[in-house]
């Protein structure tokens, strides 16, 4: 077994995984426990076990599992996550202050067609809770006047999710008849049983209204409203951006917003309907995990709504 025979099989189970060394791998997770209980259970014919001697927990906190030749162990995502958006964050914060500087006063700033005004900084830290928004736009009087969802570079896969499907997420997600749909039919492939160690389940979503709809709210926020002026706020961004910020000065002194790898604006849907970013529900695997709606419950799987290439390369059954 190598190394990259274990990464495919963690792949297909919807881990992100990383190559440590020649023998070892990690799995990039914020669920780092449950993710070693699956890797348990993954490779239960090989009678996999847990090493927490000194050394090993040096290395990681919880451990490293040794299955056969391979060792596996789970490193957080949200380290990797939140460096990201606290580097586009603070790059954005400079690019800002220099463009105040150079006018002499506050600054207008485009997001593809939206006009934001006085602006004079941005920030993260003030956003709290778990909102759409992971930057905001700031103006002369300190109010948030501009909404940014952030990812960080890597194509469609970086950006793991659109987002989730249940409650938390949102009741324009939570009750899509597109989500209720697709939860029913889980459970009814499950025969209402609890799911199994490799099971995985996606189908795409309709270019429909209600396809439509559940992907403006699952992109742009659960408040999205096609995009209209005055409609933003912390669940309803101007745009998504992808990478390093960039700010351009225009020859009328407006300043325009776009990032190194991709910005989508929420006017705009047709882009996550196509490509590798092409939207579906997906189901994986999750040890004591559960999706529900509408009075169903399906047992050890987690759902959400992803860009296709979070499927593609991995063992799952279209529905």
């Amino acid at each position: 077994m190598t190394v990259n025979d274990v990464k495919k099989t963690l792949e297909s189970f919807g881990y992100e995984t990383k190559t440590v060394t020649r023998s070892r791998i990690a799995i990039v997770t914020d669920k780092r426990q449950a993710a070693l209980d699956d890797v348990l259970e993954i490779y239960k014919k090989i009678r996999p076990r847990i090493l927490r001697d000194a050394k090993s927990l040096r290395i990681s906190s919880l451990g490293i599992i040794q299955a056969g030749n391979i060792q596996i162990i789970a490193k957080p995502a949200s380290k990797n996550v939140l460096k990201a958006e606290q580097e586009a964050t603070e790059s954005l914060v400079k690019l800002i202050r220099h463009a105040v500087e150079q006018e002499g006063k506050p600054v207008t700033i485009l997001i593809g067609n939206y006009k934001i005004e006085n602006v004079v900084s941005a920030g993260a830290d003030q956003i709290r809770g778990d909102p759409k928004a992971d930057i905001a736009l700031i103006d002369d009087s300190k109010k948030e006047v501009g909404f940014i969802s952030h990812k960080k570079e890597g194509g469609a896969k970086a950006y793991q999710q659109y987002g989730g499907i249940s409650i938390k997420s949102g009741k324009t997600i939570y009750e899509n008849s597109l989500v209720e749909l697709f939860v029913k039919d889980l459970n009814a492939i499950l025969k209402n049983e609890f799911a199994s160690s490799g099971q995985s389940f996606w189908r795409y979503i309709p270019k429909n209204e209600f396809g439509k709809l559940l992907v403006g709210y699952s992109v742009y926020g659960p408040n999205w409203k096609f995009g209209q002026q005055n409609s933003f706020g912390k669940d309803s961004v101007h745009c998504i951006g992808q990478g390093k910020p960039i700010l351009n000065r225009n020859n009328n002194g407006i300043y325009t917003l776009s990032f190194s790898e991709s910005i989508h604006t929420a006017n705009d849907i047709d882009w996550a309907f196509v490509g590798p970013y092409k939207v579906i529900l997906a189901a994986t695997y999750r040890t004591g995990r559960k999706i529900e709606n509408n009075g169903i419950t399906v047992s050890n799987m987690r759902a959400g709504i992803y860009p296709y290439d979070f499927i593609s390369s991995r063992r799952s059954e279209e529905i």
